[in-house]
């Protein structure tokens, strides 16, 4: 539940705004070592405000402010993380975004990076933290029926990190094999691969990919990076083209684990 407003041109400017009042409240499983531990809920309620400009080769570069009051909640005695906290935190980012079509790409780039720290001085809140992120992401063709898709993300933070401000991925588009932001950590690194092969039927127009994803997760900036820490999948993706948006069947196996079924129907927000 949220207002947005925004200006993608203030006057004869390039620079840009945009103002967001939400209320948030999200439901997930809580897993520990691949044993659920009951579920969690994370309620936000806040905004953010940010000041841009379009930088030729740059993309967006913006900087703004994030005023929330949140609550982590568990539904279990062994949830470890139950906390009611303001969080009051400066925010600079970029986003270069130059694929030519979605939700299936044929070439481009999507590359985005943000810094972000909590202030207690300045802006009262009541966690000090500092974390940065990197997204790095690229489609290329080859001939007209392949395309492939490397990506990168990278995030580090310091021990203040709270649970709701964690890195998380997981889920059918990333990290297949997890659970919907099962992935997670303080410090976090994922890299992987989608080929995709266009299959020849025009209505609907049809996708058979394959995903390789290789991550590690840690819980302290100093805990020691080892080997055993990296989880690998693999999956196969059915993807339609639809008018009522994509619709994909996946098949995913995360490696000496699990083996998970998804089905997404409709487009992401």
């Amino acid at each position: 539940l949220g207002v947005s407003a925004y200006d993608i041109r203030i006057w004869r400017s390039y620079l840009t705004w945009r103002l967001d009042l939400f209320y948030k409240e999200r439901r997930d499983r809580y897993f520990h070592q691949f044993r659920r531990y009951g579920d969690y809920t994370i309620i936000r309620r806040g905004m953010k405000f940010l000041l841009g400009q379009q930088i030729h080769r740059l993309g967006l570069i913006s900087a703004g402010i994030r005023f929330e009051n949140i609550s982590v909640m568990g539904n279990r005695p062994e949830f470890p993380y139950q906390k009611h906290f303001q969080l009051r935190s400066l925010v600079i980012q970029s986003v270069v975004d130059r694929r030519d079509r979605l939700p299936f790409p044929n070439k481009g780039i999507y590359n985005r990076w943000y810094w972000e720290s909590g202030n207690s001085r300045i802006l009262a809140s009541s966690t000090a933290f500092t974390r940065v992120f990197l997204g790095l992401e690229g489609y290329y063709p080859v001939g007209k029926a392949i395309n492939y898709h490397p990506f990168l993300y990278a995030g580090s933070g310091d021990i203040t990190i709270p649970f709701s401000e964690y890195f998380r991925f997981g889920g059918q588009q990333q990290f297949p094999g997890y659970y919907q932001e099962e992935f997670r950590g303080r410090q976090i690194i994922l890299a992987g691969i989608d080929w995709r092969y266009r299959l020849p039927f025009r209505i609907p127009e049809s996708y058979l990919k394959v995903n390789y994803t290789i991550g590690g997760a840690w819980e302290r900036p100093d805990d020691r990076i080892q080997r055993r820490d990296f989880q690998q999948s693999v999956s196969g993706t059915i993807a339609l083209n639809t008018l009522i948006g994509p619709i994909q069947f996946t098949f995913a196996r995360l490696l000496h684990h699990r083996t998970r079924l998804y089905l997404s129907l409709g487009f992401r927000f």
